[in-house]
């Protein structure tokens, strides 16, 4: 049987159908609108929080360098007031742990969202020479305890002396075949391989190494131990090259200045390497490469920094000069051939080799190098304030 819908059925189907497909279209309008609410507060959420982030950072870092050089200001809570940043406010609380340690908390604000961030802080004390241009602390008791640091073979030929004391130290063996005296007050000699000694060549002061061979002229005591090794400090010589290039003190190839030359700015930079003739010299005499040092004269530092840095290649000494100030072999060694005196520090990533023709007299000074753009405390504090641990 065939069934025929009246035209007042069929429209009423079609309206139900329409009014079906527009509740949908709403109820999917309405379904996309919330959900692009909800993204969009979900955004302004995460812009909100990660810009809270940023504020407790910045109120972080205020609050550290306003106690890095003056821990006491720790104890004061008007130093970390409540403070508007960025669209937001940051809070800080610090509390004190110990006479040396303490503990940041910042709290930073924006629109509804927080963040947080603390930090331990530890107070280490520190003299005025203890800074480097990037304002950390250098480990500088290398060169204030030691009138010979080294990391590779001292060999020590010939007659000479080293007096006045300061540490002397090779990472390597020691070898002492000539007249040679090391003496001192306080004197002491360690190495972390052997100590031998041989001809009249003696060691008035206190000896530490595994090994002792050769001929047993030591005085004072001798113990038989492991001796560890030594780190070679390195002195980042980028403020060295700024001086000197701003004072158009940087050379090329070989160098060989004039009796009487000090450069100007007290630094000269020489991309090869550097001749010292016969004459009086003062300054810092930085080479990339060898310095060939001939003269019989004088030669002293300015400003307190070293004198001779050869950055990658070895400092030798033909000539019998009357020397101050530290001489530092970054990536070589020295070479002493000649005589003369050197009142200061030889330092060396390498050895120590002294020929057995020449008589060298060693008077230790225990004085620091001076590294140019070297800030000055604001303060006479020794306060110096490091980050720890550091939370988010």
């Amino acid at each position: 049987m065939n069934t025929t819908l009246r035209p007042a059925t069929r429209r009423g189907s079609a309206l139900l159908t329409t009014f079906l497909m527009v509740m949908f279209v709403a109820l999917a309008g309405a379904g996309m609108y919330q959900y692009s609410s909800q993204q969009i507060f979900s955004v302004a959420r995460t812009r909100d929080y990660l810009k809270a982030k940023v504020i407790a950072e910045a109120g972080a870092n205020q609050a550290y360098n306003r106690m890095r050089y003056d821990f006491s200001a720790r104890n004061n809570d008007a130093n970390f007031p409540l403070t508007s940043f960025g669209g937001g406010t940051y809070d800080v609380t610090v509390t004190s742990v110990s006479s040396n340690k303490a503990r940041l908390v910042s709290v930073g604000k924006c629109g509804l969202a927080e963040s947080r961030v603390s930090a331990d802080l530890l107070n280490t004390p520190r003299t005025r020479i203890d800074w480097s241009i990037d304002d950390q602390i250098l480990e500088l008791s290398v060169f204030t305890n030691h009138s010979i640091l080294v990391g590779g073979t001292i060999s020590w030929g010939g007659n000479g002396t080293i007096q006045n004391g300061g540490d002397v130290r090779s990472n390597s063996k020691m070898s002492f075949t000539g007249g040679g005296t090391l003496q001192g007050p306080y004197l002491r000699v360690y190495s972390s391989m052997e100590i031998y000694l041989q001809g009249s060549s003696r060691i008035i002061g206190n000896t530490f190494a595994p090994t002792y061979s050769g001929k047993d002229n030591i005085t004072g005591t001798k113990t038989t131990a492991v001796v560890p090794f030594t780190a070679i400090p390195n002195i980042d010589l980028t403020t060295f090259y700024q001086r000197a290039l701003t004072n158009n003190e940087v050379k090329s190839g070989t160098f060989s200045p004039g009796s009487g030359y000090t450069p100007a700015g007290g630094v000269v930079w020489v991309n090869g390497n550097i001749k010292i003739p016969n004459g009086s010299f003062n300054g810092c005499f930085i080479a990339t490469g060898d310095i060939d040092v001939s003269t019989a004269g004088t030669m002293g530092p300015v400003n307190g920094y070293p004198l001779l840095i050869s950055r990658d290649g070895t400092i030798k000494v033909t000539g019998t000069p009357t020397v101050s100030g530290l001489i530092y072999a970054r990536g070589g060694s020295v070479d002493w051939q000649g005589g003369g005196q050197l009142t200061g520090s030889i330092v060396a990533t390498g050895g120590l080799n002294k020929g057995g023709g020449s008589d060298l007299i060693i008077n230790f000074s225990p004085v620091s190098p001076v590294v140019p753009g070297m800030p000055v405390p604001l303060t006479n504090s020794t306060d110096y304030v490091r980050v720890s641990a550091w939370q988010e």
